[in-house]
């Protein structure tokens, strides 16, 4: 069919289920207030087993231990003990578990007696917390620390060359594969004032470590595709706000919400073979997780390219995109690719707001982001005449490069096609 066309809905389907099995239980203790003491215990165990028509006939089994026990004084001081004992069969025996505890200490300094009565601060509480959280992706298939042998080798023997097929190695088993962990800090503080307006606000750094990777300082001669390792380490960064308000007293009440998050991430190592000199623009350590890599556009090719560095993706002509070279070569190619932009944004917000009268009531919400930045090469809408298609309102654009139908030296990713989304839509309306 004609790309962009319409088209009648395909004739077949397809269909796969699975079958899921849990094992909760809780036990909850709770101590009748005492002189001020206060004391919440919780134990939880599950058992959960997945089996997946789509994938192997073996279930995807998790099993998990956990408690908690807060603790509070007098409504004032709070402090709260939480664990998990978390295993997975999708590491080794010795490996399999992870021990993940983490504590939080709040202060309501609201309740004590020399803000007692005060007419403007009626509610604040700063809060401390410090944890670890296990997280556990599933990559190179089930049991990574197994080694599996996949289709694919053929040999040649005898005199007459005959190929015999047989089976190799997949990727190479690591035996030592285990739980990523997450280090997180939190700090906050939480006001309330003439009992209407709230404020909120967190400070968190959160350092991940033993990250899956592929460490590509092997050397390439090994000939084998070679495993994820626990060798990365990623830290996030950000800040949570919240500002609200509320009117409450009279027939007509209405209320605010404005939150937003600011984060900012960091990959600290990741297993690449650094570049160091004039390719050191190469490295992704020390970039975002989601960045985007491609070229630096460096203007348009004029009437003649002379002087300009030799672009090996095909020829080039008067209104093409000219590429910068990043390492003074002469040469674009992919030792020329560097950062381009970030796909995941800086900062979410979101904003509710509604009102109610005499049993009416009214509420909006809007979500929205800011500075991400999106890649729109290699999508057809807006390559003119890739895969059928038609010239689209994006190609009509001025600053365009040359229309053409086979050559693709305007199309690999680039800063020209790096595109900066902000939005801010509402998400419902009731």
């Amino acid at each position: 069919y004609t790309y962009g066309a319409n088209t009648e809905y395909y004739d077949w389907s397809s269909s796969n289920g699975g079958r899921f099995t849990g094992i909760d239980a809780e036990l909850v203790y709770k101590m009748p207030e005492r002189n001020g003491h206060s004391l919440d215990a919780l134990a939880r165990f599950q058992s959960d087993q997945e089996w997946q028509s789509s994938a192997d006939l073996t279930p995807y089994l998790t099993r998990n231990l956990g408690a908690r026990i807060i603790y509070d004084y007098k409504k004032r001081y709070i402090l709260q003990l939480t664990s998990s004992y978390y295993g997975c069969d999708q590491y080794p025996e010795k490996n399999r578990y992870g021990f993940f505890p983490s504590v939080a200490a709040g202060w309501v300094f609201s309740n004590e007696d020399f803000f007692a009565n005060n007419p403007i601060l009626s509610y604040g509480k700063l809060k401390l917390s410090y944890g670890i959280t296990g997280r556990n992706p599933y990559v190179s298939g089930r049991y990574p620390y197994y080694q599996y042998y996949v289709n694919g080798g053929v040999y040649s023997l005898g005199s007459d060359w005959s190929l015999f097929y047989g089976y190799q190695p997949g990727m190479l088993a690591n035996p030592h594969i285990k739980w990523e962990t997450s280090n997180m800090m939190n700090t906050g503080l939480e006001l309330e004032l003439f009992d209407r307006i709230s404020l909120e606000s967190d400070f968190f750094i959160d350092k991940r470590s033993d990250v899956l990777y592929i460490n590509y300082r092997h050397p390439s001669f090994l000939g084998v595709d070679l495993p994820y390792e626990n060798i990365g380490k990623l830290t996030n960064i950000g800040f949570d706000g919240r500002i609200g308000y509320e009117n409450f007293e009279n027939s007509f009440k209405w209320y605010a919400d404005l939150l937003w998050t600011f984060c900012k991430n960091t990959i600290d190592e990741m297993g690449e073979a650094t570049n160091e000199g004039e390719l050191a623009h190469l490295n992704r350590t020390g970039n975002p997780v989601y960045a985007h890599y491609g070229y630096e556009v460096d203007g348009y090719f004029g009437s003649s390219p002379e002087g300009a560095p030799f672009q090996t993706f095909g020829p080039t002509r008067e209104g093409d995109l000219k590429y910068k070279d990043q390492n003074n070569d002469q040469i674009i190619d992919a030792r020329d690719m560097t950062m381009i932009g970030d796909g995941r944004a800086k900062m979410d917000i979101g904003l509710r707001a509604g009102l109610i009268y005499k049993g009416f009531d009214f509420e909006v919400l809007f979500q929205g982001q800011f500075n991400r930045d999106e890649l729109l090469s290699g999508n057809p809408l807006y390559q003119p005449f890739i895969y059928g298609n038609s010239a689209s309102e994006f190609a009509l654009k001025s600053d365009f490069p040359r229309l053409t139908l086979s050559n693709m030296n305007n199309y690999h990713p680039s800063t020209y096609w790096i595109q900066n989304i902000n939005f801010l839509p509402m998400r419902n309306l009731e």
